[in-house]
């Protein structure tokens, strides 16, 4: 067995050990089981390693950084929670085979935490080692509601940031994310028999699907704008004219004058549909990550790792995508940002999730040959 297979293998059993942990938000019973796993593979390469408790569940924040250097940190960001499994106490079902360790997570993002800690491992193991910080949070597929100010305090004391999310499908790296917004509403009709006077009802449901067309028009493709209405429940019972009903909208858009127009042409819409069937609409929610629009520094780190990549046979892409991540909101701060550089995979969020094995050790030996080099390439 070759060095870089045996490395690829170990890798993989401590991936597929972290996705048998089940941690979603709602679950801080396995958040706290990761957080201590991630506690004991930092501390051997780390000068400080810290847990931050955030939110009303107290979710845990793993915190690592160097040991004292001169140098502005480069910072290392990923988020150990995933989209749920099959309930707050059922271990994940992680398989591994044919080249891959499949489960949800592997990917979103196990795998970039995975390749993260290698990556720093062999930095720490180097000579003229940089600067680092890490950062993992444990909300960001619930849109990091409560580690946001952490990420953006550790941003602020960066030279640049590595975001670890998967790569896209043929191993390439993010340059553009859009942004992402969320909104409720929630309608509150009359409640009647439907059978003995409906006149007397005021459909929540109907309401429900009269805003409906309105608000996905407001999609422009031409502007890089999607609208959707997500979710849509409502009522009680076959016999009663509904008095409640809820939708969620999922709004991705490429900048702040377009997230402008939406939102406000939700709220218009609402009221317009509100007052011609007699409801009340409460609309709230809005846009919850800026878009990531790219950076010419940002630039500079791809070229690096793009010429790292082509030396050993491959050629990795600079794209641009749809999802938001944390990468969103670290760019706010205005240190480049390159996102991507986690496992290559896909399926993400569904049961057949995978991360390819032998991306574990080669996106590790890449991360590493680029947070070797920032300090050089930004003149840190």
């Amino acid at each position: 067995m070759s060095t870089t297979h045996r490395e690829a293998t170990t890798l993989a059993d401590r991936l597929a050990r972290w996705c048998r942990i089940p941690t979603h938000a709602d679950n801080g019973d396995g958040q706290r089981a990761m957080a201590d796993e991630l506690v004991a593979v930092l501390t051997p390469i780390a000068g400080r390693v810290q847990v931050e408790s955030v939110g009303p569940h107290r979710l845990p924040v793993v915190r690592a950084w160097s040991h004292s250097r001169t140098t502005l940190p480069v910072l290392l960001v990923g988020h150990f929670d995933t989209v749920p499994h099959d309930g707050a106490e059922t271990t994940p079902d992680v398989q591994m085979r044919d080249g891959r360790v499949i489960g949800r997570g592997t990917a979103d993002m196990k795998g970039g935490v995975v390749v993260m800690i290698e990556a720093l491992s062999r930095v720490e193991a180097g000579p003229d080692a940089p600067s680092w910080q890490v950062v993992l949070v444990p909300d960001e597929e619930i849109g990091t509601p409560w580690s946001r100010t952490i990420l953006r305090e550790a941003a602020a004391q960066s030279g640049a940031a590595l975001v670890f999310e998967p790569a896209t499908a043929n191993g390439g790296l993010v340059r553009h994310r859009k942004g992402v917004g969320t909104v409720t509403i929630d309608i509150t009709g009359k409640a009647a028999h439907a059978g003995r006077n409906p006149w007397e009802g005021r459909s929540a449901i109907a309401a429900l699907a009269a805003v409906v067309p309105p608000i996905e028009s407001l999609t422009d493709r031409a502007a890089g704008t999607y609208v959707a209405v997500t979710t849509a429940a409502g009522g009680t019972a076959a016999n009663i004219i509904p008095a409640r009903a809820r939708l969620q909208i999922d709004i991705r858009c490429d900048s702040s004058a377009e997230s402008e127009r939406v939102l406000t042409g939700i709220g218009r819409a609402a009221r317009a549909v509100a007052a011609d069937n007699d409801v009340g609409m409460h609309v709230r929610g809005g846009m919850h990550r800026p878009a990531m629009a790219e950076n010419a520094a940002a630039g500079v780190l791809f070229g690096r790792y793009r010429a790292t990549a082509s030396q050993r046979g491959l050629d990795v892409t600079w794209t641009d995508v749809g999802g938001g991540s944390d990468a969103n909101l670290i760019a706010q701060s205005g240190i480049p940002v390159l996102d991507g550089l986690g496992v290559v995979g896909g399926d993400l969020h569904g049961p057949a999730e995978y991360a390819e094995i032998d991306s574990l050790e080669e996106r590790a030996a890449l991360a590493h040959d680029l947070i070797a080099a920032i300090p050089e390439l930004l003149g840190s």
